[in-house]
């Protein structure tokens, strides 16, 4: 496997370059990206999650041909006016192609009824859907509203349209009757309480409570109302209020804190004195120079008159900003985003970016913001939290922003600027202008930036959270080579400028199978992975990565094990195993692997046994035996195997005995002998004999007779000799011996004498001394008369 890697070693640095240029856009890969839009042109303005897992977004279409769907709460009025006609539609990522797109609908009057375009949108956790925006028509069906069309000029709007978008739940114009009205963003609460803030040029726009009467000059004032969508008539209207100077005014961005105070953020040209923008005590900006600030407001609708104005401050520095948007945390502080032309903006000390980007000359561009406001703050140094630059050295804009669970700041827009700071998981910069998000945490870091976007020119102008750290990106787009998904509800531009959405992973870093690398995606090198985009992590033992950009490392197959490198996988050798492809071990007592990759080891049958490198299974040989296969035993004393692969051997037989070798049974010679169950040939006891080959047993000799030296036969015993009686364990008494007749005979027989003589003592000694009386009595005896015949002896 290394000789291998070694000679593919130039291609593999060849491909790694390729790799390093593509992790990028695999980092960026949306987990699903649909055009949608007509032969014309569109223009997404919003997007919002709902429960199930749709993302309902709303704009202005062009299109005659826009996708709209049958049974919608308005027949489309095409042919479109030259603003074109505001729409809602929901596409369901979950569902691949056209069947994903669940419902789009035109919002507006009937045909020919002017146009208009929709602005903002929330979903509620019913999954009712709240569109915002505005029309010139005056036919928009009024369902439970508090007002009808006021006149046919440019007039607000809400509507609340079921989870299908079928039917219309509530609905109601906003507005004068003399000039325009406009709103442009919507939050919701769980008791469909809708909160909605624009602007407004009617002396007659409605208020209630309000902290400000509506302009009187012809000039746009900033507006903010809540509207109660679950009642009906004038008891939906719940509270309004406007808020400006003497200039154009508008609130882009809405939100609403825990304690229920209302914050805005806008735009502002109102700089005069007496007649600037109302601002309050702790305001870290409290006036402005002429031009374009922006502002933060809070409101707090409980609160009756002036002190209904919490808090009121403009947001900018010497040049112009224009202010995007508005989120509220959990603690009630705002984030702003939006673009400053300014050098001097009011960035924090310990800002990620602290200064603009001044490379084509102060104010020639823009670069976006983000700012962290506490509206509670006692005075104007605690009210600032944080504020930082985010951009380079083209134009760079932040139209959204939302706050995460977490309390940081995630932020959507769009950047003309090629080196527009990026964190390691987004794809390069690609085409002329770029959509972005961004997060921030709540002490100001930035943590991750990311691009979407084709070749050509991509705006990001709506952000949704969505569960498990995912962000839904909606916008506009004239990018051919915009990467939609395979199952995107629309899988090619129709033409002119489409809308897009996509949804984007959470990119805390680089993705799995790359690690950053000086600020780069790298692919992670062979025998490493890296599953969460942090480090390449070497493979663990019984793993491997064979390529480059490994997400994880993948086991072993039984029969191998990992290399040293980790970059493959070596076959076992024959005599090991890998059970689980961890490593090569050698196989047990009695089992053989035959062949190479062996993902276990064969036990050896009786009979056989392992060789010494457990590589096969070899016969007992003649001698020896394997009753379990574990080794060949050699036959124990008195047993034989002729044959060979045995599992047992025989003892011999009675007079038999084992051979050297074990491998037959032979005769005991004579003199010895075997009394079988396998016992060795012994000599035959004294007094014994074994006169044949293959005695079971020895014969004792008769009396008068002993044993040859070889223990073969009985021999009879010498003349004045006694013999055994050939039982070991009683020997027969000694012959005795005549007594000589006369001195002649024993001078005769010498050797009889000498043998007899040497028997005297022993009777002596058994008999004891004969008493000396006996003897004197036997001289005083008289002499025997002869018997006739005999005297002449």
């Amino acid at each position: 496997m290394r000789a291998a890697l070694a000679r593919n070693l130039p291609l593999l640095l060849l491909a790694l370059a390729g790799l390093a240029a593509a992790s990028s856009a695999h980092a960026a890969s949306p987990d699903y990206a649909s055009w949608l839009g007509g032969a014309s042109a569109e223009r997404v303005y919003g997007v919002a999650a709902a429960p199930d897992g749709a993302l309902v977004v709303v704009g202005r279409t062009l299109s005659t041909d826009f996708p709209f769907t049958e049974g919608g709460p308005i027949t489309p009025g095409f042919p479109a006016p030259p603003q074109g006609q505001p729409f809602v539609a929901a596409i369901d990522p979950g569902v691949p192609g056209p069947a994903g797109l669940r419902f789009a609908a035109f919002l507006g009057g009937v045909a020919g009824d002017g146009g208009g375009e929709a602005r903002g949108v929330a979903v509620d956790d019913a999954g009712n859907i709240y569109v915002v925006g505005s029309h010139t028509g005056v036919t928009m069906p009024v369902v439970g509203g508090f007002m009808g069309a006021p006149g046919d000029h440019e007039n607000a709007f809400l509507v609340k349209l079921s989870p299908d978008g079928r039917h219309i739940l509530y609905s109601t114009y906003v507005g004068g009757r003399g000039n325009v009205d406009e709103l442009a963003r919507v939050v919701v609460d769980d008791h469909g309480v809708a909160t909605v803030a624009g602007r407004t040029a009617s002396a007659d726009f409605p208020v209630k409570g309000a902290f400000a009467a509506p302009p009187t000059n012809g000039l746009f004032d900033a507006v903010v109302m809540r509207i109660d969508t679950n009642a009906t008539g004038a008891a939906s209207f719940l509270w309004s209020t406007c808020y400006g100077g003497h200039a154009d005014d508008a609130a882009v961005g809405v939100g609403v804190g825990p304690d229920g105070r209302v914050t805005i953020a806008g735009n502002t040209g109102s700089y005069a004195a007496g007649a600037s923008l109302p601002t309050t005590a702790n305001a870290f900006k409290p006036a402005m120079t002429p031009g374009f600030d922006a502002f933060v407001a809070v409101f707090d609708p409980a609160v009756a008159g002036p002190g209904q104005l919490v808090f009121g401050s403009y947001l900018g520095g010497g040049q112009d900003e224009e202010a995007g948007d508005v989120a509220v945390d959990a603690h009630g502080r705002a984030y702003v985003v939006g673009a400053t032309r300014s050098f001097d903006f009011p960035v924090s000390s310990s800002a990620y970016d602290g200064a603009l980007d001044t490379s084509f000359g102060v104010g020639a561009r823009t670069d976006a913001f983000v700012a962290l406001v506490e509206p509670r703050g006692p005075t104007a140094a605690d009210t600032l939290v944080w504020a930082t630059y985010l951009g380079a050295a083209q134009n760079d804009y932040a139209w959204d922003v939302a706050v995460d669970a977490a309390g940081r700041a995630v932020l959507a827009g769009q950047t003309d600027s090629p080196t527009f700071p990026l964190t390691p998981c987004s794809a390069p910069k690609d085409g002329a202008t770029s959509a972005f998000v961004a997060r921030f945490s709540p002490a100001g870091a930035l943590e991750m930036a990311q691009v979407f976007g084709g070749a050509a020119t991509d705006f990001g102008q709506g952000l949704a959270l969505l569960p498990g750290g995912a962000y839904a990106l909606a916008g506009t787009s004239v990018s051919p080579t915009l990467p939609v998904t395979p199952d995107a509800a629309q899988a090619a531009r129709a033409g002119g400028d489409d809308a897009f959405v996509a949804v984007l992973g959470g990119c805390d870093g680089c993705p799995p199978g790359l690690a950053d690398d000086g600020g780069v995606c790298a692919p992670c090198p062979p025998g490493t992975a890296s599953p969460d985009g942090g480090a390449c992590r070497p493979c663990a033992e019984g793993t491997f990565a064979a390529g480059y950009g490994a997400a994880l490392c993948e086991a072993c197959p039984c029969g191998t094990e990992s290399t040293a490198d980790g970059a493959g996988c070596d076959v076992c050798a024959a005599g090991t195993y890998s059970e689980d492809g961890a490593f090569c071990g050698p196989c047990g007592a009695g089992e053989v692997s035959q062949l190479d990759g062996a993902c276990v080891c064969a036990m050896c049958p009786a009979g056989r046994a392992a060789n010494a490198a457990q590589t096969a299974r070899e016969a007992c040989p003649p001698g020896s035996a394997s009753a379990d296969g574990l080794a060949c035993v050699a036959c124990p004393p008195g047993a034989v195997q002729p044959a060979w692969g045995q599992a047992t051997c025989a003892p011999c037989g009675c007079g038999m005995a084992a051979s050297a070798d074990a491998t037959a049974c032979e005769p005991c010679a004579a003199g010895t002998f075997s009394g079988g169950a396998g016992g060795a040939c012994e000599a035959c006891p004294a007094g014994a004999v074994a006169g044949l080959d293959g005695a079971c047993a020895c014969s004792a000799c008769p009396l008068g007779t002993r044993a040859n030296a070889a223990q073969t036969a009985c021999e009879p015993c010498a003349l004045g000799a006694s013999a055994p009686t050939g039982s070991p364990a009683r020997r027969a008494p000694r012959a005795r011996c005549s007594r000589s007749p006369g001195r002649r005979r024993a001078a005769r027989a010498p050797a009889a004498r000498r043998r007899c003589r040497t028997g005297r003592p022993a009777r002596r000694a058994r008999r004891g001394p004969r008493p000396r009386r006996a003897r004197r009595a036997r001289r005083a005896r008289p002499a025997r008369s002869r018997p006739p015949g005999r005297a002449g002896a």
